[in-house]
């Protein structure tokens, strides 16, 4: 669970002393105060608010150092915070107890000042509120523990949805901030901000969540209060549970398995997952001159499908007169996720494939029928057109690194929709020698069709998964255990020291995820 904790403005720090913000706080999840103050240049702290004397709720100053500050301002400047610091009541963050400072390039010394800082405590976690990059120093030079986000686009709201689901995470502590919609943008927007802004607020949550392991304290910044009150409301907060759902149901034996011919290491190992019997035609009807090997590569097929579907599919395997064939009638249970990792890489493997190209029969409803017919064709058009076949091949063979190779523009950031995926991916990652902050800085495959080199993959035959694992399905869009695994698979890959890397073409076709659309 995120810890959020609120910057109260001088305006409101009278209302704070009194105590009269608790309670509402409180009812809208605020778990402390960021109080902002202004220090002038003989480090003099300007209409500084002393503490109530037993607040419900913790609090951390944000000084903003707006002039420069000579070594002996500094200490006049430590000496009024000292006796302040000595209340139990200091906001801690990550179980360190906080301070932020704005204005570091107005401190008398990147380094030095620092360290005067840190005699408050022997633990101080010192974050930063100033825009990045600061102009004239040098980020690595400065002594900071981490950094706090800076003023968002106003003008364009969901520019900062798109900012925060595109985010991908540094080399150090970043704390998420949040901002609600100008007041003036509100009465003219298409959009509802309470809605945006409650999107906003928990991707950051669950990025921050992410980044720092599933700490309970994890942190981001409530930027305007009175903006919170405004678009949040107690019954708007009531907390989800944060376990992936597990279902506990009798199985009917779950796989058929059929096949035929002999397969060869040697060919291009093609695995199909054909939920939709009228794309899975179109897919098989590109094929037989792969497979008899008369055109380029040579493929051996591997298809799963649902058990209802498996005479018919293997009707038409036949009809078609495809050489080598390997068909697992599944039940319709994880997506394509769960027949590839239980059944088909699993087969490829044990045939001693070294390469793979992975389709499925792709219906995105939610993109309406024109977009789902672009993205689908995209993603199998690039795949398995002769041209991409043969690039595919030449690229394995000639960059031994390379672990996976997808259609252009399906790489995108792992924190796309991450607030609907976090109890998933943060139960993989918490079972896996991943953390998160790594994570974060990762890209994965959207669309969960690629190429791949086996040996890049064998990893995952290794994880133990079982079809009990997934959920029933029942029209998800997102949020579903193999959400969660379409981005394991791809951290998994790199963090075996394999690249992924996307093929050339037109990405016009991907959709605009995570607000990707947005200029």
């Amino acid at each position: 669970m995120a810890r959020w904790f609120c910057r109260l403005d001088p305006d409101d720090h009278s209302a704070w002393q009194r105590g009269d913000l608790e309670a509402q706080a409180r009812s809208l999840s605020i778990q402390g105060w960021l109080l902002s103050i202004d220090v002038d240049g003989q480090g003099n702290l300007v209409q500084f608010p002393n503490p109530p004397s037993a607040p419900d709720l913790p609090w951390a100053w944000e000084l903003h150092c707006s002039d420069p500050l000579s070594p002996q301002a500094e200490r006049n400047l430590l000496a009024s915070l000292q006796e302040a610091w000595c209340s139990e009541h200091v906001l801690h963050l990550l179980g360190r107890p906080v301070i932020v400072l704005r204005g570091l390039k107005n401190l008398s010394s990147s380094k030095f000042a620092l360290q005067r800082f840190r005699k408050l405590h022997d633990q101080l976690l010192i974050l930063s509120s100033d825009f990045r990059p600061i102009s004239g120093l040098e980020e690595n030079d400065l002594d900071v523990d981490g950094w706090l986000d800076s003023s968002p686009d106003q003008m364009i709201y969901i520019r900062n949805l798109k900012q925060a689901h595109h985010r991908l995470a540094g080399s150090g502590l970043e704390v998420p901030g949040v901002w609600p919609m100008d007041q003036d943008l509100e009465k003219v927007s298409s959009d509802s901000p309470n809605e945006l802004y409650r999107e906003w607020l928990e991707q950051a949550s669950a990025w921050s969540e992410l980044a720092n392991d599933g700490a309970i304290d994890a942190p981001v910044c409530i930027q305007d209060w009175a903006g919170h009150c405004r678009l949040m409301t107690p019954s708007s907060l009531k907390e989800k549970s944060v376990e992936p759902e597990r279902w506990n149901v009798m199985q009917t034996p779950s796989t058929d398995e059929r096949g035929w011919g002999e397969s060869s290491p040697d060919h291009l190992a093609l695995m199909i997952h054909g939920f939709y019997p009228d794309v899975l035609d179109d897919i098989l009807l590109k094929l037989p001159s792969f497979c008899a090997g008369t055109v380029g590569t040579q493929l051996d097929l591997y298809v799963s499908t649902p058990m209802d579907q498996i005479d018919q599919v293997e009707k038409k395997l036949r009809d078609l007169d495809f050489a080598c064939v390997r068909l697992f009638g599944v039940e319709n249970r994880g997506r394509d996720v769960a027949p590839f990792l239980l059944h088909l890489l699993p087969a490829v493997a044990a045939a001693g494939h070294h390469f793979f190209v992975k389709l499925h029969t792709k219906k995105s409803l939610q993109f309406g029928i024109d977009g789902l017919d672009k993205w689908s064709r995209h993603l199998i058009e690039s795949l398995l057109s002769a041209a991409g076949l043969e690039a595919i091949r030449y690229q394995f063979l000639n960059a031994k690194d390379l672990g996976c190779l997808c259609p252009s523009g399906t790489l995108l950031p792992l924190a796309i929709a991450l607030f609907k995926n976090k109890a998933h991916l943060h139960h993989l990652l918490s079972h896996s020698e991943i953390n998160g902050r790594w994570a974060l800085a990762q890209k994965f495959v959207a669309g969960s069709m690629f190429a791949g080199r086996v040996e890049a993959f064998r990893p995952l035959l290794d994880q133990g998964f079982s079809l009990d694992d997934f959920e029933l399905e029942g029209g998800q869009f997102d949020g579903t255990l193999a959400h969660a695994l379409e981005r394991l698979i791809s951290l998994e890959v790199k963090r075996s020291g394999w690249q992924i890397k996307e093929m050339s073409g037109n990405p016009g076709a991907v959709p605009g995820f995570g607000y990707g659309l947005v200029d």
